[in-house]
């Protein structure tokens, strides 16, 4: 009896050796297309074709006509600059993401 039980314990103790998960560096985040937008980040929204371009301007303190309130994985949801209307834009209405970088003096 006593030699069944240490046979028992060390098959539990071996199983849990075996499927216990080793260290592993966690997975970085995946850069996606809406990583350049920023939650509170002021925009500029133009319609072309029928799809959305989206302008942010680097070093330009400012209102740009739209806020982004919310960034999903397939959307984005812009306040315009009074906060009447919010609007929900589907990744795939959006054309581009244009970066404008303002040069120093």
């Amino acid at each position: 009896m006593h030699r069944t039980l240490i046979i028992l314990l060390l098959l539990v103790i071996a199983a849990t050796g075996t499927f216990t998960v080793t260290a592993q560096a966690p997975v970085e985040q995946q850069s996606t297309f809406l990583s350049a937008l920023k939650e509170g980040q002021s925009v500029s929204l133009r319609e072309v074709s029928g799809r959305y371009e989206i302008t942010t301007v680097a070093g330009v303190v400012g209102v740009q006509g739209h806020k982004v309130t919310e960034i999903g994985n397939d959307f984005i949801v812009v306040q315009d600059i009074a906060g009447v209307t919010e609007s929900r834009i589907s990744i795939f209405s959006i054309k581009a993401i244009v970066r404008l970088k303002v040069p120093r003096k």
